[in-house]
């Protein structure tokens, strides 16, 4: 038989003491790595049939572009975010389809955050409402973003709008899509929504070199309606990435967008096959996580 071991007031107080003090070094050390961490992380969420992206800047604000269209946001971001975290400083909406901002409506449960952006244009659909409810009832600052309007951050991290225009109105729902670029030093991703050719096609044109990108979010989830022939050579990406579910009814990402993409000499990365997909930018390379 085993003899009891007898632990005294005393000892049990500096036991809980020491064990405390070790939590207390853990979250300091953790609370520092996070905020002396010199590169930019940028992870595409994997929400099933939707969009969602994460970023941390190198001094730590967080932005969420899209956030799928239910709870699995919450549990991609689990991945990516400790527990003792309930804020995420931007949420970015870029167009008001339920696959990329249903999922708002579970991040409002779990995280507080600092201000919304999305496109302006308004639609007249339950999620939409209900999103717009909250902002108004919880008193949350909501900003229309356009073409031409940029975010500098300290540490030198740069986000262009491109798209839409404030003068455009009446545009179909995806045409309506927030086109951002997020820049690093030498580095850069491209995002899209769910932009179709004929728009891919005029930014090309106008924006021409500054389009150019390391990594293309693939518009749309590689539906054939995007993913202009065009527009892919001039932003000419070392990786594509493609979020769309398993087996989806809508048969993303298209053969026909898969073949344009091979061309372009990129790499393809599905969120259906990889899971969330991080890439690290440091400035002057990026690489996977």
């Amino acid at each position: 038989m085993f003899s009891k071991i007898k632990i005294s007031e005393k000892n049990l107080f500096k036991i809980i003491s020491f064990l405390f003090f070790v939590f207390i070094v853990l979250l300091l050390l953790f609370f520092y790595k996070n905020k002396s961490q010199k590169n930019l992380e940028i992870t595409i969420l994997d929400v099933g049939q939707g969009s969602a992206a994460y970023i941390k800047t190198p001094e730590g604000i967080d932005i969420l572009i899209d956030a799928g269209k239910e709870n699995e946001v919450l549990k991609s971001l689990k991945k990516e975010i400790t527990f003792f975290d309930k804020k995420i400083n931007y949420l970015i909406a870029s167009h008001q389809d339920l696959d990329h901002i249903g999922g708002f409506l579970e991040i409002f449960k779990r995280y507080d955050f600092d201000i919304f952006l999305w496109n302006g244009f308004k639609r007249e659909v339950y999620f939409f409402e209900e999103i717009f409810s909250f902002l108004e009832k919880n008193e949350k600052q909501n900003l229309e973003v356009y073409a031409g309007e940029k975010i500098v951050f300290p540490s030198g991290v740069l986000i262009e709008f491109f798209f839409p225009f404030s003068e455009l109105e009446n545009l179909e729902t995806n045409s309506s899509s927030v086109v951002l670029k997020i820049s690093y030093g030498e580095n850069s991703v491209l995002f899209t929504g769910d932009l179709p050719q004929k728009i891919e096609k005029y930014l090309a044109e106008k924006l021409e070199e500054k389009i150019k990108s390391d990594v293309l979010i693939v518009s749309h989830h590689g539906s054939k309606t995007s993913s202009n022939e065009f527009f892919l050579e001039e932003v000419s990406p070392d990786f594509s990435v493609i979020s769309a579910g398993e087996n989806n009814p809508y048969g993303h990402p298209h053969f026909e967008v898969l073949e344009k993409l091979e061309k372009t000499g990129s790499e393809i990365l599905e969120t259906s096959k990889e899971g969330n997909i991080k890439f690290i930018l440091t400035g002057q390379e990026i690489y996977l996580d």
